[in-house]
């Protein structure tokens, strides 16, 4: 009788070439799979690179002209990483949200300016309709003066 490791032997075994054949299938799958999961980690790497470009090429043009330049002149490095670093989570929130961070910018303005315009006509009716005590005063002594 053969040892239990002479493969010649043991191939002509239908339960070892059976279980031998499920190994090797397996083996297969397992190989296809990391294969895959490099080829994922692959594409995510190069997505990641893509998008940290665009948003470096984003920065730099928001930066590059005044209007909508976050970091100032007078701004220490200190300073002007930490409002990097912040605009830079705000902006992230704005992608996460399916915005873009200019147009939510623009929206944010807009708003602001609504909001201002607002104020401005609540307080012109307000100084419109209020009688300052010494106009009522006035009033009140025309008025007391027409009943005589």
């Amino acid at each position: 009788m053969p040892e239990r490791t002479d493969v010649d032997w043991l191939s002509t075994d239908g339960e070892y070439a059976r279980r031998a054949g499920v190994a090797d299938e397996a083996q297969k799958r397992v190989e296809a799979a990391e294969s895959e999961v490099g080829s994922l980690e692959s594409k995510a790497t190069t997505a990641t690179d893509t998008r940290q470009r665009a948003y470096t090429d984003y920065v730099a043009e928001h930066e590059s002209h005044e209007e909508s330049r976050v970091i100032k002149p007078s701004m220490t490095e200190a300073k002007a990483h930490e409002v990097s670093e912040r605009q830079m989570k705000r902006d992230q929130r704005y992608l996460a949200a399916g915005s873009s961070p200019a147009k939510a910018r623009e929206s944010l303005a807009a708003e602001k300016a609504l909001i201002q315009r607002k104020s401005q006509t609540v307080a012109q009716k307000k100084s419109a309709t209020s009688v300052t005590p010494a106009a009522r005063l006035q009033e009140t002594r025309q008025q007391s003066m027409r009943r005589r």
